[in-house]
């Protein structure tokens, strides 16, 4: 027996009894071991596929239905029309279907159709108004799977719907995004595939062309003053909170054009969410997170968590670091931070701002105090090259006249 499989059949091929609830899977199995390879004219079974196939490929609905359960769909329909049977098991229908959508339309067919079917999820054997439980289609259909809607949703984050699958999840993206001040103003690239403007070792030639799996990556971009932007979300399974990032590409707003190619590296900040904290110890003896950007996307109390931290760190970023702005950069790698914040900077972003600000004596203690924290022959390496890397920008921004103003420390 096929753990979890579908079974589907003619009722022309059933002559027994209606079993019992605690036997219908059993019954359902034993059924398909006795006709698997029984040929049927009966039409009951292709009308139940030719429902769902038209249902699926329904481009009102394309939104629910990924190409590859749409082609799966069609595989089957043209499969049982060239080769009609009495009976089928559909094994792993429930990875395929990934949400409620197809589990709707399911059993929207059957109740039309009248095949004969058991199904796991739900535990219904059924046959035309033979149920188990009685009216058992009917109650799932009421009860548990709603009917698909091509009403677009709008974003209220107190009445927010979590997504049923991938698609609907980019929707409330996009969603999200017209309506919030700052990511508003963003370029939003969302592709079916890791991609990364910073980073772009790991890209494909043709992002936009990647096949539907499941995956999105949102990218949110901006350029100003030759300060490059993105923000970007990556999510898979709705059950898991998507990953968040943050990077700044200063590159061509410090370094001239003939030079960059000749950089070993690219002057790249990185801004986390757990990199923004308060003052307060919780009770690990560790600085609170300021935003916290979790929560699972399919229920609605997680989903709103979520989007509850995103929004701030959002709007946290782009209204001090965003249009081109630098000077509270500057500041935090200074140690003067927003009024109840403390950004945790770390040392290579330190010394790169030093460099940047042309001030060799704060990028000489930065080296010497880091040196005393690490312990590690690889970390004390690799502060060595960032420190004669740094020098060797300190050099290059002086020389092309691109530095930020000495930062005057505020004084309490």
């Amino acid at each position: 027996m096929s753990l979890g499989a579908i079974y589907l059949w003619e009722p022309e091929i059933f002559t027994g009894d209606l079993p019992d609830i605690n036997d219908s899977e059993r019954a359902a199995y034993d059924l398909y071991q006795q006709h698997r390879n029984t040929a049927s004219e009966g039409k009951t079974l292709q009308a139940w596929i030719d429902y769902i196939a038209i249902k699926v490929t329904d481009p009102q609905y394309s939104e629910f239905f990924s190409d590859e359960i749409q082609e799966w769909m069609v595989g089957l329909q043209q499969g049982l029309k060239a080769q009609p049977r009495a009976m089928l098991e559909l094994e792993h229908f429930d990875i395929l279907a990934q949400g409620d959508a197809l589990y709707r339309v399911f059993y929207e067919a059957v109740q039309a159709s009248g095949v004969g079917f058991y199904e796991p999820y739900f535990a219904v054997w059924g046959m035309g108004l033979l149920q188990t439980p009685f009216g058992a289609v009917e109650q799932v259909l009421a009860s548990f799977l709603k009917p698909l809607s091509t009403q677009a949703q709008t974003f209220n984050l107190e009445d927010i719907e979590p997504p049923r699958n991938i698609k609907k999840a980019e929707e409330l993206v996009r969603l999200w995004t017209a309506q919030h001040p700052y990511a508003k103003n963003l370029k939003l690239y969302i592709y079916n595939i890791g991609h990364d403007f910073i980073n772009p070792w790991r890209n494909i030639e043709h992002p936009e062309l990647a096949p539907d799996e499941g995956y999105r990556s949102c990218l949110f971009i901006d350029e100003v003053k030759g300060i490059f932007y993105q923000l970007k979300m990556s999510f898979g399974k709705l059950t898991k909170s998507p990953m968040v990032s943050f990077s700044m590409d200063l590159t061509s707003h410090f370094i001239p054009k003939e030079q960059q190619e000749a950089l070993q590296e690219k002057l790249i900040i990185r801004l986390l969410d757990q990199d923004i904290r308060t003052p307060v110890l919780n009770e690990q003896g560790y600085l609170e997170l300021k935003y916290y950007l979790t929560g699972r996307w399919d229920n609605r109390t997680s989903i709103q968590k979520f989007f509850r931290g995103f929004d701030g760190y959002v709007s946290f970023i782009f209204a001090h670091l965003g249009n081109g702005n630098l000077k509270e950069l500057q500041a935090w790698a200074y140690g003067d931070m927003p009024e109840g914040l403390i950004i945790q900077l770390y040392y290579k972003t330190r010394m790169m701002i030093y460099a940047v600000s042309l001030d060799q004596d704060a990028l000489d203690q930065c080296y010497e105090q880091s040196k005393k924290e690490f312990s590690e022959e690889k970390e004390l390496f690799y502060l060595e090259q960032n420190y004669l890397f740094y020098n060797d920008i300190l050099k290059i921004v002086q020389e092309a006249g691109t530095a930020l103003p000495p930062y005057q420390k505020k004084v309490i």
